[in-house]
């Protein structure tokens, strides 16, 4: 295990960081909510789409699909 407050950075070198595993499915979900909620992360879109940074997101869905395509976020805006 590694400790925090441990000062000597060379014991780290070989130390293995086990990370939670993460689906596809919950990435759609935290992009989600950070589309609806992050600030910072709609004006990046808004920014890369050139819209106004006053244009507000409005509830998305999870995996929406029809007849012809589908998608894993969609978000109107």
């Amino acid at each position: 295990m590694i400790d925090p407050d441990d000062s000597d950075a060379s014991d780290l070198a070989g130390a293995e960081i086990l990370l939670p595993r993460l689906y596809k499915r919950d990435i759609d979900i935290l992009l989600r909510e950070e589309f609806l909620f992050g600030r910072p992360v709609q004006w990046l879109f808004l920014n890369a789409l050139k819209l106004p940074r006053s244009a507000q997101f409005l509830p998305g869905w999870l995996s929406v699909a029809d007849e012809m395509e589908g998608t894993d976020v969609l978000v109107h805006s």
